[in-house]
């Protein structure tokens, strides 16, 4: 009798789990069809919304790659001849050319790409969890929250790399786990060369998904040392595994070490080599250490934008994670992944919105895994009713911070406008000098003409020499017109009356906005 009342429960039980699961798979289905709806609206805007200096810099290289630019030394043509200044390596933006070449508007293709690489994320994401055996219900948890982060849902759509290497590095982590907890060797060269794609796509991203993976690396070798496996098994098997690192840490020593040699070539170039940027990536201590960042900007502005508006329930079910060992050291790992980004490279995760793609999946998979662990436990109910809550406040966060700079299409942006002017009025073999939109690449990408964007934080000595012989510093590309937005001469500082005299007695051939194109002669 009470071996019946027994399989009679764990039939009940089974129902339920299979019902949760069941749950939870058409919730990820709705998420996936939200997350569609906001790709399409504005999907064919120009990519003038939230940072589009960067956005247009790297549609810039795309565009100049479809016209036939080299693919190594790649063309960012905003800082004048030599019009080489690579920063990653291509690429994202040669995947975005190539569906370009297929009659896909650029825009659009950059946009598509990055939503590719944002979902297929989930392939990765799916073979880490399948690997670490942390359960369906952790994943579909873990699946929906990404798909519907405030955070990924925006910038997803944009025009940027971040998504791609987001993918590789999380491709990188899945086939580590993979090989730790299965074998197989086809996961050595699978993580080697998702290793390399992925610090080759965003340097930046890669190294907190490296730590996090030489984290639990060491601590599965050492559990299979206490177990009682042989010490020179062990170390072979960490050779082995050293690969999955030493070979895309090459690689991108290498590949830093030759684009800094290219953009030493360029004026201007030679301001944003690795080593002149260091302080600008890394940031200071005083700013590791600031109650801004730890407040400001981690609680403040980070976890709502990757957790929504109720962050404080995705928070709080964070320690649900204690209901078990393993969920309670993968957490912790996860936690240690999303800050160790943050501490790094503090200053750009400050500055820049975008950046904590690289890291917020992290946060995400932390809340995923302890929503799992609770399911497992016996508590399905509790489970759904908190990822349901965190969902519904993502998607309120995304409506209130988002949904309008999605909808706007900026047609009416003057520095698109006076870009379609400049287009209009100036030949495709010759070139432009910008002052007033410091070094964006918005004018250069929207006029398809090669530049020289003159940034505001140009020695006055570079800005003597450019005013001194503009041609100089366009190459083979005849100067066709001067972009100029009066409004942000101050800017250049004691450089401001050099651009006044430059721009002086030059016909005026078109303006919007405040901004002007002026003719390359000036009035006789």
């Amino acid at each position: 009798m009470q071996r019946g009342t027994e399989s009679k429960e764990r039939f009940r039980s089974a129902g339920r789990a299979s019902i949760y699961l069941n749950s939870l798979r058409l919730f990820l289905a709705l998420s996936l069809s939200f997350a569609l709806f906001v790709l399409f609206v504005g999907l064919k805007n120009p990519i003038m919304d939230m940072y589009n200096f960067r956005q247009t810099q790297t549609a810039l290289t795309s565009y100049w790659i479809l016209q036939g630019g080299p693919w190594i030394a790649y063309e960012t043509p905003v800082l004048g001849a030599p019009w080489a200044v690579p920063f990653e390596f291509p690429v994202y933006q040669l995947v975005v050319s190539a569906l370009a070449m297929l009659g896909v508007p650029l825009d659009v293709a950059g946009r598509l790409v990055n939503f590719g690489f944002f979902l297929g994320t989930l392939g990765p994401l799916w073979l880490l969890f399948r690997a670490l055996r942390l359960g369906t219900a952790s994943y579909l948890a873990t699946a929906i929250l990404y798909v519907l982060s405030p955070l990924y849902l925006y910038w997803s759509r944009t025009f940027l790399i971040e998504s791609c290497a987001l993918f590789f590095s999380t491709l990188w982590l899945a086939l580590l786990a993979h090989y730790l907890t299965r074998g197989g060797w086809l996961s050595v060269p699978g993580a080697v060369v998702a290793g390399c794609l992925a610090v080759l796509a965003k340097s930046t991203t890669f190294p907190a998904f490296v730590l996090v993976g030489g984290l639990g690396t060491a601590w599965t070798l050492i559990a299979r040392l206490r177990d009682g496996e042989r010490l020179t098994r062990l170390l072979a098997e960490a050779l082995i595994l050293s690969l999955f690192v030493i070979v895309p840490f090459a690689v991108a020593w290498v590949w830093v070490g030759y684009s800094d040699q290219v953009k030493l070539a360029n004026e201007f170039g030679g301001h944003l080599t690795s080593t002149a940027l260091s302080s600008w990536n890394f940031g200071t201590l005083d700013q590791k250490l600031s109650l801004k960042l730890w407040k400001g900007v981690i609680f403040a502005r980070m976890v709502p934008e990757i957790t929504g508006s109720l962050y404080w329930i995705a928070i709080a079910a964070i320690l649900f994670s204690a209901v078990s060992r393993k969920s309670l050291v993968l957490s912790i790992l996860a936690l240690i992944g999303f800050l160790t980004s943050i501490i790094v490279f503090t200053n750009l995760h400050m500055v820049h919105t975008y950046y904590q793609v690289a890291n917020g999946l992290f946060l995400i998979i932390a809340v995923g895994i302890a929503l799992g662990a609770l399911f497992k436990r016996g508590y399905p109910a509790i489970s759904l009713a908190c990822l349901i809550a965190v969902a519904v406040g993502q998607v309120l966060f995304f409506q209130e911070t988002y949904i309008n700079v999605i909808k706007n299409d900026h047609a009416q942006d003057r520095t698109l406008q006076i870009a379609l002017i400049a287009k209009a009025q100036t030949q495709p073999s010759q070139s432009l000098i910008v002052i007033g939109e410091d070094w964006s690449s918005a004018v250069a990408y929207y006029s398809q003409r090669k530049s020289l964007t003159l940034p505001a934080w140009a020695p006055r000595a570079s800005i003597e020499r450019v005013f001194a012989d503009p041609q100089a510093f366009l190459g083979d590309r005849p100067l066709g017109g001067i972009v100029f937005c009066a409004n942000k001469v101050t800017e250049y500082g004691t450089a401001a009356p050099l651009v006044q005299s430059f721009v002086a007695d030059r016909a005026v051939m078109g303006e919007f906005g405040g901004c002007q194109l002026l003719a390359a002669q000036r009035s006789s």
